[in-house]
């Protein structure tokens, strides 16, 4: 059972093997690999299973086999050993008969010439009287033996005994006994050496079965003849089982090998005088398995071929079947890069097909509700970063659409003066201004339906519509979506989207259109924060302004006139919105330093002496001074303090000159000199129009800007007045 042990370890390890391949060939996908392993052991499992039991099977049928034909080759052997010796002593009787009646012819029997007869295997045989003189027949009897008075007794009998000498190597020698006449004793008796080889079928004609030895022990366990070295541990089990049982079979082991021997007795007592011989087969396991060997390269081939087979079909239908979850893998990575585009195509006609069919709908879902919030972030983004609300509807009017799958967008804003009433400003495409609707009613019952349903309203053409959308140019409109605009829970406009099929519309995408109602409503809320913030600054600077000039009489009005020109000039050389801000805070304030000056000094009639024109010129530094700890004027300041600088340097306070004098204490010197002269004053009455515009363009490039003046007169030239 030993034999195939190693062969087993081998098979184990082609299997494991071929694991190792498959893991391999499979690369990284571990649900293959996991497979892969699962249908291998599924398959090779039983295989391995069934071919161990009938390897198993068929090695215990072999040994028992062997087992059974080794003792049946034992007694055969054991009763073909009786059966010749029974032949020789046939042989020895008609010898004896022969020399008993002509002893010449007896004397003439040449056995080596006697091929198939009887005589022919006696190595030897002579006549031996009881005087113990010997009469040769033929051959040379060497050390006749002597015999026992119950030998002699037995011969006397008429019967044959049997001698052995074990002394003899390698093989005992056997002497065969018997009377010459048994009614005459004083004949004397026949010897005959018998000759082994034959007597044991060991000789030219071997007789014993293939890879088999044979061992034969007298009753005393001497061995007669043994084609194998048997130890004496060996010889010690054949005793101990000899008295049990006459045919026995045992296992030994001897330098490493193990066989199997089956013992036969043969009884010769009665006829022979010997108690019996044991025959002794032996047959190493080895041998015995040798047949084993074909039948289990034969298993291995089995299954290792099968194995081999299994994995390689596996890997085949296995990698096969997961191409597409290796392609779903990969458009899994795709998603998670950004990429929803890229569809899965399989073509499998199973389960898998239907997943990837559900793969391709939900990345087309996410790069639809990616896109859709990417484009409110950016809307909002927009929106948020806007402070004029004009450019807050324009922005949300081009770009809704981007959002909503809808044919028409509406925002409609309530008036600030009119309270029922909405200003609808409608989109006209990318690039174009809204189409502006003025003067929508509002009835009390849909303001109260707006505001009691904050998040969303439908409202079906064919349906009784509230009132302001019947104001809607309607086309071949079918559904509005309305999304009302709260500010801080009061309404303050809406966002209406119109559909001519209703099923574009998605009821699971409205809290996203809600979302950027509610951005928008924001980025409206800021814009008139801002809006209101800035008529509250420029209320509070014109009140200022108006202070200033209420000081005097003569300058009422003054600062807003110059501001006003200021701005039309600044617009004329393209000012930002932002450097026409600081224009307008500066135009305003820019005589505010005249609060230092007495009113004497200003209402004054005659002309001002030096003092009080240094007086009159520190209004300016003053006015800086004034406006320092207001950081929002920051910029305004260096107008302030420069707006009586000259172009030539001649100015004051700081005498600069050319363009180092700020771009918006240029313009209002111009705007300043003509609003004054224009103007009565104390000392003097108004110049005409005329006569101040032609001082200025004088006065260009000596004292004001050339450009400066140069867009002052488009505005106040004659053939421009009715522009501006």
């Amino acid at each position: 059972m030993t034999a195939g042990i190693w062969d087993w370890h081998l098979i184990t390890d082609n299997v494991v093997s071929i694991m190792k391949f498959g893991s391999t060939f499979l690369g990284r996908n571990r649900l293959a690999g996991r497979i892969i392993l699962i249908f291998i052991w599924c398959a090779m499992v039983p295989i391995i299973v069934l071919s161990f039991l009938s390897y198993q099977h068929v090695t215990d049928q072999l040994y028992q086999q062997s087992q059974r034909r080794l003792k049946q080759s034992t007694k055969t052997l054991g009763m073909t050993v009786y059966e010749r010796l029974l032949l020789l002593e046939t042989g020895m009787k008609i010898i004896a008969s022969v020399y008993k009646v002509n002893k010449d012819a007896a004397l003439q029997i040449q056995p080596e010439k006697a091929e198939n007869r009887v005589e022919a295997n006696f190595i030897s045989m002579a006549a031996v009287t009881d005087q113990d003189e010997i009469t040769r027949i033929y051959g040379n009897v060497k050390n006749v033996p002597k015999l026992t008075p119950a030998e002699n007794e037995h011969i006397h009998s008429g019967k044959t005994i049997l001698i052995t000498d074990t002394r003899s190597k390698p093989y005992a020698r056997l002497f065969m006994v018997r009377g010459i006449d048994p009614d005459v004793p004083e004949n004397g008796k026949l010897v005959g050496e018998i000759n082994t080889p034959y007597l044991w079928g060991i000789g030219h004609v071997n007789s014993l079965p293939p890879f088999v030895e044979l061992t034969v022990m007298d009753h005393a366990r001497n061995l007669l003849i043994s084609s194998i070295t048997v130890p004496e541990d060996f010889i010690k089990k054949i005793k101990y089982q000899a008295r049990e049982s006459s045919s026995f079979q045992l296992e030994w082991e001897s330098s490493g090998t193990t066989y199997l021997s089956t013992a036969w007795s043969i009884f010769l007592k009665p006829g022979f005088h010997i108690p019996e011989w044991t025959i002794i087969m032996t047959q190493s396991k080895k041998e015995i398995f040798a047949p084993v060997a074909d039948v289990q390269n034969s298993f291995l081939m089995v299954v290792f071929a099968s194995l081999l087979s299994v994995t390689l079909l596996s890997i085949y239908y296995i990698r096969k079947s997961l191409a597409p979850i290796e392609k779903l893998k990969k458009g899994t990575v795709q998603i998670a890069n950004g990429d929803y585009k890229s569809m899965i195509i399989v073509k499998t006609g199973d389960e898998i097909e239907n997943l990837a069919e559900s793969f391709n709908t939900m990345a087309r879902q996410l790069g639809r509700q990616f896109g859709m919030l990417n484009t409110i972030t950016d809307i909002a983004n927009a929106v948020l970063s806007l402070t004029e609300t004009e450019k807050i509807i324009g922005t949300t009017l081009s770009r809704m659409q981007e959002v909503f799958p809808c044919d028409q967008v509406i925002i409609c804003l309530k008036d600030t003066e009119k309270l029922q009433s909405m200003t609808a400003y409608t989109g006209r495409g990318q690039g174009k201004p809204p189409q502006k609707n003025t003067g929508i009613e509002v009835c009390p019952e849909d303001h109260r339906l707006l505001t009691d349903n904050p998040d969303f309203l439908l409202f079906y053409l064919q349906d009784d519509i509230p009132s302001f959308i019947r104001n809607f140019d309607h086309d071949d409109l079918k559904l509005y979506l309305v999304l009302p605009i709260l500010t801080d829970g009061v309404l303050s406009g809406l966002i209406a989207a119109g559909y001519t099929k209703p099923g574009d519309i998605n009821m699971k995408e409205i809290p996203q259109y809600r979302q950027l109602t509610d951005q928008v409503a924001v980025a409206l809320s800021n814009a008139k924060l801002i809006n209101d913030l800035k008529r509250l600054n420029l209320g509070a600077l014109t009140a200022l302004a108006r202070t200033v000039d209420a000081k005097s009489p003569w300058t009422a009005g003054h600062s807003e006139r110059v501001t006003e020109l200021s701005v039309n000039v600044g617009r004329m050389l393209n000012l930002a919105p932002a450097q026409l801000e600081i224009l307008t805070r500066a135009a305003l304030l820019h005589d505010i330093g005249k609060i230092g000056v007495p009113a004497q000094i200003l209402d004054k009639k005659d002309k001002l002496d030096n003092e009080e024109f240094a007086r009159i010129q520190m209004h300016s530094r003053i006015g800086a001074r004034i406006l320092e700890p207001i950081a929002a004027y920051k910029d305004a300041i260096p107008i302030v303090l420069q707006h009586h600088e000259r172009f030539d340097g001649s100015g004051y306070p700081n005498g600069l000159c050319g363009e180092t004098i700020t771009l918006g204490a240029r313009i209002i010197a111009v705007c300043d000199v003509f609003d004054a002269m224009a103007s009565d004053r104390p000392y003097r009455k108004s110049i005409p129009r005329e006569n101040v515009i032609d001082l200025i363009t004088k006065e260009s490039g000596r004292q004001f800007d050339p450009i400066v003046v140069e867009a002052f007169l488009k505005i106040v030239t004659p053939e421009n007045t009715g522009n501006n």
